[in-house]
């Protein structure tokens, strides 16, 4: 096509500028008044003139107010393009911001005040740019001008200003698929906490909101140890939760959040005798490695997505009375609280015992599903894995007292003392432990206890690793409580008349007589050393005379 046709009017006197027709809008607003002119002959135009509206998508207002311009002899807008004002690229991607009204300058200082100040509303910033532009000269546009070209700035951008490189990250970049059917089962468990969207009764009748800390395998995606709370969890609930997936076979490797339960002494140590150590010597590298998912960064834990697909949703179709997640929507939210008083007003909420065991069965049916996407059935390939993989196994003994934390205490008073969370300071005692009693350097134990039961506590050599005693818990009694402190006196008098019958026995076997000490004895001992010695020196200087002499007769002789 020659450069005069090209320059051509269109037909009905319509003429348009090369610039026009590389405009993108030029073509859309020619579409739709081609397709205004195709109006079938017993359609009214405003009827018509609707039903293209729906179809393109354009509003009914902007059609009417093109087709009069058509009518006036203009085939696009009045208004020429907007010139780039600011514009800046990095590799494949770029910004460009358009507008006629503000000077580069003015959109430069602008955007960099909304870049450095993430809280600044727009209207703020057109105020402080008002200012500025004052004094420095500046051409700037209306407010709504400075509207239109802050939502020129891509999401991306904002997202830097607002959430740094963490957002920015959550935002752009396509998460990293990983074929989890690389792994053995029980090589990576992943674990999280879970707090439950309802509302249930303690044994006290006070509500609280029910959580659990679970640990999942990644192959399989079956949820192998479990440990329900009421209350947020601490480091105990995870511990715990990992024993109930050991009773499978000992992990290879732990990945969970970034927590203070997770990171915990406790955890560390209970990773330790896992690995085959002792909770305070270790001699090589743990078995069970620990990982840290990064913050923010909840797409990398598939747990929670299990969570909801496993769990949340199946409860929702329980009508479960007690329901209280917080919806974004105000009315919603109202209207689930006004819910949430009256199912508590009426008696209505549920037994913690009675909720976990609906969770359990909702829990049931997820290991028995058939996943669409996988293809697997997650109890069918979690113990066909397990079957396979060559994991060590401890004896539920053995893990039952493993699981325990572990303390080193001194010795005293035949007791051992520790501060526990819930319970305050703890005393345990034993007649064993009385061995253990010296002035001074006292010896250290290693301390084992329930943490959800602190009735006893187990007392062990700390380089041995052996049994010493249970010792049973001295608590504090009622000073009024003359019953209670009978006891505790007996008790402490049967401790003193062990130790007198153990004395009494061993003085009496050889039937030594006392002897009485003068303070003169050390003394009178270090004078006849020192005369015994002064003796022996004269005898050998006799000895070496005479030889002397002996050897001189002889030579003479010779």
């Amino acid at each position: 096509m020659s450069q005069q046709n090209k320059d051509a009017p269109l037909p009905g006197g319509l003429e348009l500028s090369p610039a026009q027709l590389r405009d993108g809008r030029t073509h859309t607003r020619l579409g739709a008044l081609a397709r205004l002119k195709e109006r079938p002959p017993r359609v009214g135009r405003v009827e018509w003139m609707k039903q293209v509206a729906r179809e393109t998508g354009i509003g009914f207002s902007t059609l009417s107010r093109w087709a009069r311009e058509e009518r006036q002899g203009k085939a696009a807008g009045a208004r020429a393009p907007l010139r780039v004002a600011v514009s800046s690229r990095a590799g494949a991607v770029g910004v460009a911001l358009r507008s006629s009204s503000f000077t580069p300058d003015a959109i430069e200082y602008g955007i960099s005040l909304l870049m450095r100040n993430p809280r600044l509303g727009i209207r703020d910033s057109y105020l402080e740019l008002s200012n500025k532009a004052a004094r420095e000269g500046w051409e700037i546009g209306s407010e709504a001008s400075w509207y239109r070209v802050v939502r020129q700035v891509p999401p991306a951008v904002r997202s830097v200003a607002t959430g740094g490189r963490r957002a920015l990250e959550a935002l752009v970049t396509p998460p990293v698929q990983r074929d989890f059917s690389a792994y053995h089962a029980h090589e990576m468990l992943v674990g999280d906490q879970h707090i439950f969207d309802y509302i249930v009764l303690d044994d006290d009748g006070n509500p609280v909101r029910p959580n659990i800390f679970a640990w999942g395998d990644f192959r399989s995606r079956y949820f192998s140890g479990l440990w329900p709370v009421l209350g947020p969890y601490d480091k105990w609930s995870v511990g715990f939760a990992l024993r109930e997936a050991c009773r499978w076979g000992i992990p290879k490797n732990l990945y969970n959040d970034n927590g203070r339960p997770e990171r915990s002494h406790y955890m560390a140590s209970l990773r330790q005798q896992l690995s085959g150590y002792t909770a305070f010597r270790r001699w090589g590298k743990d078995d069970v490695g620990q990982h840290f998912a990064r913050p923010r960064n909840a797409q990398a834990k598939l747990i929670e997505s299990w969570f909801f697909h496993a769990v949340e949703r199946p409860l929702m179709q329980k009508d479960i009375p007690g329901y209280a997640r917080r919806d974004g929507d105000e009315k919603t939210n109202d209207m689930i609280q006004e819910l949430l008083r009256d199912a508590t007003r009426k008696k209505k909420l549920w037994h913690f015992r009675d909720f976990f065991e609906v969770f359990l069965g909702v829990l049931d049916r997820w290991h028995r599903h058939r996943m669409s996407e996988a293809g697997i059935v997650p109890r069918e390939e979690f113990l066909a894995g397990i079957a396979e993989a060559p994991l060590v196994k401890l004896t539920d003994r053995t893990l039952d007292f493993l699981i325990f934390p572990s303390e080193s205490r001194l010795v005293r008073d035949s007791s051992v003392r520790l501060k526990l969370p819930g319970w305050g300071v703890c005393t345990w005692y034993a007649p064993e432990l009385s061995a253990l009693c010296a002035r001074g350097r006292r010896q250290r134990v290693e301390v084992k206890y329930n943490p959800y039961d602190p009735a006893s506590a187990y007392v062990l050599d700390k380089e041995s690793s052996e049994l010493i005693c249970i010792a049973e818990r001295w608590e504090k009694i009622d000073p009024k409580d003359g019953t209670a402190l009978g006891r505790k006196i007996r008790r402490q008098r049967q401790l003193i008349g062990w130790w007198m019958e153990i004395a009494a026995d061993l003085s009496s076997r050889a039937g030594a007589k006392p002897v009485k000490l003068s303070p003169y004895t050390a003394a009178a001992q270090a004078a006849a050393t020192q005369k015994r010695l002064k003796e022996d020196v004269a005898i050998d200087r006799a000895a070496l005379q005479a030889r002397l002499i002996e050897l001189a007769q002889t030579a003479r002789e010779a």
